[in-house]
């Protein structure tokens, strides 16, 4: 289901009587899908820039996002990191973790970016000036930053917030094998094979 399928569905589908057994499953799933998207990093021209997730809460969370770009223009990987704070610590945390050390990164006129050079990337900034300027700079990172949150409001809208990082980590897992849909089910299979074991207390 490219959708992806909610925790009371897929106990419905499976006539698993306890939720908190789907409940695990779905989410040792959802950490295997982060665990394997760790191992590749993002080159070329990545689009780069903060966004916020949570609705209608007063407290949004912060999350950083990153597009890398074909040859043609297109998207091509994503990266998308919860941060307690859209500061430059995270931005370089983000940077180091998800984005080779050769890349350019393309970002809006945001005061922290120019910083990440310090860090060995090539930065290309553009000023934003509007919001509709911005979606135009950044492209692709708005486009994915909507559907994103589509994805979580209409499949996952009851999940806890604390639990962000594991849908956005399905959700980027799904966007970076879009080609590869018929072998989608095979590949998730080695990466929950692959992946280190999780508990949750």
């Amino acid at each position: 289901n490219k959708h992806g399928v909610s925790i009371l569905e897929a106990q419905r589908l499976l006539s698993i009587p306890s939720y908190q057994t789907v409940w695990l499953m779905t989410h040792k799933i959802r950490a295997a899908m982060g665990h394997r998207d760790r191992r590749y990093k993002l080159a070329g021209l990545p689009e780069l820039d903060e966004s916020f997730f949570g609705g209608v809460r007063k407290v949004k969370q912060p999350v950083f996002v990153a597009v890398s770009t074909s040859h043609r223009g297109g998207p091509a990987f994503a990266k998308m990191q919860v941060a307690p704070w859209a500061d430059l610590v995270r931005a370089r945390q983000m940077a180091r973790e998800n984005i080779e050390r050769s890349a350019t990164l393309k970002t809006d006129g945001n005061r922290i970016y120019p910083a990440l050079t310090e860090e060995g990337f090539r930065h290309r900034p553009e000023v934003q000036g509007s919001p509709q300027r911005g979606s135009q700079i950044l492209r692709w990172m708005h486009i994915l930053v909507s559907n994103a949150k589509r994805h979580m409001q209409g499949t996952h809208h009851r999940e806890a917030p604390k639990h962000l990082q594991r849908f956005l980590d399905e959700f980027t897992y799904r966007f970076n094998r879009r080609w590869f849909k018929g072998q989608l089910f095979d590949r998730l299979l080695t990466a929950c094979a692959s992946a280190p074991s999780v508990t949750f207390g």
